[in-house]
């Protein structure tokens, strides 16, 4: 299986925010109807209740987007006109030389990522989760 690019792995996790943002809208819509037709019933206490659940629902949205959003920033971090992709091929040769592997290199890349939206998703991710990778 060939290694994935910068590219690829930016419009596979902007499908899936596509996809989030879709279902947050349907659930949007779920939810104004209920309210419409609480209202339309007269029922006061359920409407009230209804309109707090709604309330706490927006605030979780909010936050899951400002997650999402944060995502987003970090996949435009590394520009290829900046980061332009390297000579794997060579890059294995000099890696290896020097008796480690482009594997491990990509593996403790990936670590990264993956550590940074785990932190992003559980509500530590900050500007410092964006940064370079140490040493």
């Amino acid at each position: 299986m060939g290694q994935m690019t910068t590219d690829e792995v930016n419009v596979g996790l902007f499908d899936e925010l596509k996809k989030a943002q879709q279902e947050i809208e349907t659930l949007r819509k779920w939810q104004r109807d209920m309210v419409a037709k609480m209202a339309e019933d007269h029922d006061l206490a359920g409407y009230r209740e209804m309109g707090e659940k709604l309330a706490a629902r927006d605030e979780e949205i909010e936050s899951l987007q400002d997650k999402l959003n944060e995502i987003k920033h970090w996949c435009a971090a590394y520009p290829l006109d900046i980061f332009p992709e390297p000579d794997f091929k060579k890059a294995r040769e000099l890696l290896e030389a020097g008796g480690m592997t482009i594997d491990a290199i990509s593996a403790s890349n990936m670590r990264h990522i993956t550590t940074g939206i785990q932190k992003i998703i559980d509500g530590g991710g900050d500007e410092e989760s964006i940064q370079g990778l140490d040493g």
